[in-house]
Parts: structure tokens; C-alpha cells; sequence
């Protein structure tokens, strides 16, 4: 609790410190806006490059209305999936999945930060230049564009005129409504294709077939850190049995009972240890560390763990900008879901249209909030 308590403490300070920062050296004056627990960076000199590239304008349609099509799968599969996980969840069952918002320290562990703002970097960046290119190949003109820090949660926006908005066609709604969401699920494929081809990534940086396991992190008072092992150290061989990947290691550490002394050949020398019980099944033997597959750098200057950061950076981006585009397809409004459902009734000429968009908002609002609530209740606080 005082861990938390702590955290609390240091955060809020840390906001009053950027509040009365910013007032000082009057940071609006270069499209910098703070406030209680927001950050608010305003701009228009990405306009340029967004007109730029909204140039190839058959093309962009093309894309963007397969994103309009899109977007109707993504929202059904969504809502759909939302109202069968809290069913599981409501029951316990074993199929259900954990939903959790992303708070650093909390529920993301601190060597996961780097990965997870990696991928919301890329994912607001794609995002929000989809909304805007969607917008001035409608020829719906952008004010500005920024991003925003709220209390935890980055954020970014695209500012398009919402009068010619408003006047424009639904189907043209529909193409930038669902541009942005539809950007980072092809973003997020493609995240996903470099995770399941994962040599195809490091080539020609890393040797693509591993020579050792790279230990990630060591678990605290574990059989390894009480040796000396440290996070990042190399495994060649254990009881000088060569180990060259995880499966290797695993299937070794099968044979060996608890308490059992073993030696493990590192590249910074050799370590003595003595396994433990794994809490879970006293029979299996621990050596107290999380592994990776290590592949060894092709060049002397690139760095031994570096293959490990490239697949953490790939598959955090599939997990993030398919997760959250999927959250903001559904029919909430403001979500792009929400307004994209708000244009298809008007385009079908569905009468009390602000009713059905009302009611889906709060209850699918409802059904997400039950999903965090069940999972929290369920799972408890896990970090990535």
C-alpha cells in the first residue's frame, strides 16, 4: 500500500511541478496548454506534410472506402465480443479474457514502459494522420493537430472543420470516421506478421537461428540473482550441456529436481547455483529467470539484447493498435464507433436516430465498464 501511496504522492506532484512550469515561461505561446492532470500540445505544421501526402487522391478513396467497409466488421465484432467476454466473465469460466486499461507501474511493469509508448506513439501518429488525410481527400480542411497527456494516458488529435463536417455526404463520414481505426488494425497485421516471421525481422542485423537463451529479468531472491546472474547475461550451457535456445533450456530443467546443484556457463563466466521449487508444482525446478531466445548480433555495434527489443516493440504494437482500434469502433459516442454508427442510420434513413445512438452508447459504455470491473475482480492487477 505505501508502494502505491508513494507512487500517488510522486505523481501528483510531478503534475503541479509541469502546471507551474508551464505557467512561468508561458508555454501557450508555442501551443503548449496545461492543466489539473493534462497536457495539450497544439500545432499546425504537420498541415503541410498531411496535404502532401492526401495528394494521391484515388488512391487514398480506394483505401479509405475499403476502411468504410471495414469498419462495419470491426464494430459488429467488437460489440460482439465485449457481450460474450462479460458473460464469461460473469460466470468464471476459463475462456474468459482479462480486459485492463494501461497504467504504468500498476498494471504495465516498468521494462515494459519503453515497449507500450513505443506503440502508442505509432499508433496515435497513424491514426490521427489517417483521420486527417480521410478529411482533406473529402476536401474537409484540417485546422491543427496535436497530442495530449492525460493524467496517464497519451493521446492525439487531428482538428477538422466540423461544420463542412457536418455538410458533408454520409458515405464520406463513414470513410473518416473509420479511417483511423482501420490504419492501425493493417498497422497492427502487420506488427503481427513480423511477430509470427520473426527471423524475416532480424535479417540481416541478427544471426536468425538463436545460440543461447538471453535472460530477460531475474526474478528477486531467485536461485539465479542469488548467484550473481544479472539481467541481460547470455546462457551457453548448463552442467556443460549446450543450451541454444529456450525449448533447450526447458527441456533440461525437466530433469532436474529442486535444491539440485547445477552449473550454468554465461558470457560473463561461469555460476554455480542451486535450483528451487516452482510454487506452483514443487516437483518442477526453478532457476528464477524469464528467458528469450538469443540471437547473436551480426555487427560488434549492435547490441547483444537487441533482438529482444525488436520483438517486444512488434508484438506490443499488434497487442496496442489492434486493441485500441477495436475499442474505438464501438457504437460510444464521441468514439469514431459512435459517430460512424451515427452516419450509417442517417445514410439508411433510420428515424430517432439520437435515440438508438444514446442508448448503444450507454450501454455498450456499460458493458466495457463491466468488462474492467469483472476482469479486475476476476484476475486482479497482473503487469505486462
Amino acid at each position: 500500500m505505501n508502494e502505491y501511496a508513494n507512487m500517488l504522492l510522486a505523481f501528483t506532484a510531478s503534475w503541479a511541478m509541469i502546471y507551474v512550469v508551464s505557467k512561468i515561461l508561458k508555454a501557450e505561446r508555442w501551443g503548449l496548454k496545461a492543466g489539473p492532470f493534462y497536457l495539450v500540445y497544439r500545432t499546425v505544421k504537420f498541415n503541410n506534410a498531411l496535404a502532401v501526402v492526401s495528394k494521391w487522391k484515388r488512391f487514398w478513396k480506394a483505401v479509405w472506402s475499403l476502411g468504410a467497409f471495414a469498419g462495419m466488421g470491426l464494430l459488429i465484432f467488437i460489440a460482439y465480443s465485449l457481450i460474450r467476454n462479460l458473460m464469461l466473465l460473469s460466470t468464471r469460466s476459463i475462456q474468459a479474457a482479462q480486459l485492463t486499461v494501461l497504467v504504468p507501474g500498476v498494471t504495465v511493469g516498468w521494462p515494459s514502459l519503453p515497449y507500450m509508448l513505443t506503440s502508442i506513439f505509432i499508433l496515435i501518429i497513424s491514426h490521427e494522420a489517417a483521420h486527417g488525410i480521410a478529411s482533406l481527400v473529402e476536401g474537409i480542411p484540417v485546422k491543427s493537430s496535436g497530442m495530449f497527456l492525460a493524467a496517464v494516458l497519451p493521446g492525439g488529435f487531428v482538428e477538422i472543420d466540423e461544420e463542412k463536417l457536418e455538410k458533408a455526404g454520409e458515405i464520406q463520414r463513414l470513410r473518416i470516421f473509420a479511417a483511423g481505426s482501420f490504419s492501425n488494425v493493417v498497422l497492427g497485421g502487420v506488427a503481427l506478421l513480423l511477430v509470427v516471421n520473426f527471423p524475416v525481422l532480424l535479417a540481416p542485423f541478427y544471426h536468425t537461428v538463436p545460440g543461447g537463451v538471453l535472460i530477460t529479468d531475474v526474478v528477486k531472491h531467485g536461485a539465479a540473482e542469488t548467484a550473481g546472474i544479472k539481467r541481460w547475461d547470455i546462457i551457453y550451457a548448463i552442467d556443460q550441456r549446450r543450451i541454444t535456445n529456450v525449448t533447450d533450456l526447458r527441456n533440461y530443467m525437466k530433469q532436474i529436481p529442486p535444491y539440485s546443484k547445477i552449473a550454468v556457463t554465461t558470457n560473463r563466466g561461469d555460476y554455480v547455483l542451486y535450483t528451487k521449487p516452482d510454487p506452483g508444482n514443487v516437483s518442477k525446478s526453478l532457476i528464477g529467470i524469464v528467458p528469450f531466445d538469443f540471437y547473436q548480433p551480426v555487427f560488434s555495434f549492435l547490441p547483444a539484447s537487441g533482438a529482444y527489443h525488436a520483438f517486444m516493440t512488434a508484438y506490443w504494437s499488434n497487442t496496442v493498435l489492434v486493441s485500441v482500434a477495436l475499442i474505438n469502433m464501438l457504437p460510444i459516442y464521441p468514439l469514431d464507433g459512435g459517430r460512424y454508427l451515427d452516419s450509417l442510420l442517417k445514410l439508411m434513413k433510420v428515424e430517432r436516430r439520437s435515440g438508438i445512438r444514446s442508448a448503444a452508447s450507454i450501454f455498450f459504455a456499460s458493458v466495457l465498464t463491466l468488462n474492467l470491473i469483472l476482469s479486475l475482480l476476476n484476475f486482479g492487477l497482473r503487469k505486462l
